[in-house]
């Protein structure tokens, strides 16, 4: 669902616009981005074969286990006429356990963290990573222009991980367009960079916090670090590592997460 509450009315009239955006299946309303002439940009995972997609979109069809949705709503116009834009983005096993966060430009482009067990989840030439590790979950990062028609839509796509298990990215993007992806991975060969605060992975074999910067064409590692302490987390518990991320004008990155 995605609603819009306005607190400065009572009561029920405090529910400005409400709606279901939904298939057959589970579908999750995760990521959000509002710009400020009120456009709603939201992001999850689906399993409905059937969630609606929009004619030109970049995928209308889906294509595995559970894919990501990625839509645009505006809540000025009358029903069906809300949904400006609606695609998925997926490979053949599942993109079900993301997050899936989001980042909006002022251009319209969304950026968009994910988490892919598929080995063919789309990427685009010149990614910096194009391919998955074989055996392990990667984060994924992917722009989408909806002033784009179909397979063009997708302007930069790329796994990012090593070859055990890694999170999905949460994400901001900086005033020049880089991109700053930030979750956990238990993977000791994920990429990092000559002189990041921490080289080498401190807890092998089990998760750790990342932090990584990317160009806006998402083809070459600026930054990346490990971002953890000396103690594992117990079995069973939260694995830690970064839950959000905030990026400054001056590339000075804010995170917050649990240790």
């Amino acid at each position: 669902f995605v609603c819009r509450l306005d607190p400065a009315q009572s009561g029920a009239a405090q529910l400005v616009w409400s709606t279901r955006v939904a298939g057959s299946g589970d579908d999750n309303g995760a990521g959000l981005h509002v710009d400020a002439s009120g456009i709603v940009t939201v992001s999850g995972p689906t399993q409905s074969a059937d969630l609606p997609t929009t004619a030109g979109a970049y995928d209308t069809s889906f294509n595995g286990v559970q894919d990501l949705f990625v839509l645009r709503l505006d809540p000025g116009e009358v029903g069906a006429a809300q949904l400006l834009w609606s695609t998925y983005v997926g490979g053949t096993d599942n993109e079900g356990q993301s997050r899936r966060d989001l980042a909006v430009d002022d251009a319209g482009v969304v950026t968009v963290g994910g988490l892919t067990s598929s080995t063919d989840f789309p990427t685009t030439p010149g990614a910096f990573q194009p391919s998955a590790y074989p055996g392990s979950s990667d984060a994924v990062v992917f722009r989408l222009d909806p002033t784009r028609t179909g397979a063009d839509q997708l302007v930069a796509s790329t796994h990012l991980g090593g070859t055990q298990g890694d999170t999905d990215a949460r994400l901001d993007i900086t005033p020049d367009g880089r991109v700053v992806a930030a979750g956990w991975t238990a993977s000791s060969d994920f990429p990092v960079t000559a002189g990041a605060y921490q080289q080498t992975h401190p807890l092998p074999g089990s998760p750790v916090g990342f932090v990584t910067v990317l160009d806006p064409g998402l083809t070459t590692l600026l930054a990346s670090t490990f971002l953890s302490g000396s103690v594992a987390a117990p079995a069973g518990a939260n694995p830690g590592g970064v839950n959000a991320v905030a990026a400054g004008g001056s590339g000075v990155v804010t995170l917050v997460g649990s240790t």
